[in-house]
C-alpha cells in the first residue's frame, strides 16, 4: 500500500510541478521534462527508503533482533520466519548477508545485533514511524 501511495503522491507533485511551470510561461517541452524528473526522483525515494522499510525481509529480521534482548537462536529465527513462509535456505541467506555486512554476529549460538546493527535498526524503526509503515 505504502508504494502505491508514494506512485500517487509523485504522479500529484509532477502534475503540480507542470501546470506551475507552464502557468509560469515555461516552454511545454521543459515543462514536461521537469514533471518528469520530478516524478523519477519521488519514485526512486519511495521504492528505496519506505517501501524497503516496509517490506524487506532483512529489516525485519534486524528489527526482530532488535527487539530481542538476549539475541535469537537459529531455532527462533527459523520459527519468526516459519510465519513469512521462508525457507531455511532463505533464513541463511539473510543471515550471512547480514553477518558480511557487519551487523550481526553469533555467539554462543544465539545471533545478536553488532553496534553498527543496532544503530540500523534505530534507523530502520525511525524510518518506519516516519512513513508510518509499521509491521
Amino acid at each position: 500500500m505504502l508504494l502505491y501511495q508514494g506512485i500517487a503522491m509523485a504522479c500529484f507533485v509532477s502534475v503540480a510541478q507542470y501546470v506551475v511551470a507552464r502557468y509560469r510561461d515555461q516552454a511545454i517541452a521543459l515543462a514536461a521534462k521537469d514533471a518528469f524528473l520530478a516524478f523519477l526522483a519521488i519514485y526512486a525515494f519511495v521504492l528505496t527508503v519506505p517501501a524497503s522499510v516496509d517490506r524487506s525481509a532483512s529489516v525485519r529480521m534486524i528489527q526482530h533482533l532488535f527487539a530481542s534482548r538476549d539475541g535469537l537462536t537459529r531455532d527462533e529465527m527459523d520459527r519468526f520466519y516459519a510465519d513469512d513462509v521462508f525457507s531455511a535456505r532463505e533464513v541463511d541467506k539473510r543471515l550471512i548477508e547480514q553477518r558480511d555486512s557487519g551487523t550481526i554476529i553469533e555467539q554462543n549460538g544465539r545471533f545478536l545485533l553488532t553496534p553498527k546493527g543496532r544503530v540500523l535498526a534505530e534507523t530502520f524503526s525511525a524510518a518506519e514511524r516516519l512513513f508510518d509503515c509499521g509491521q
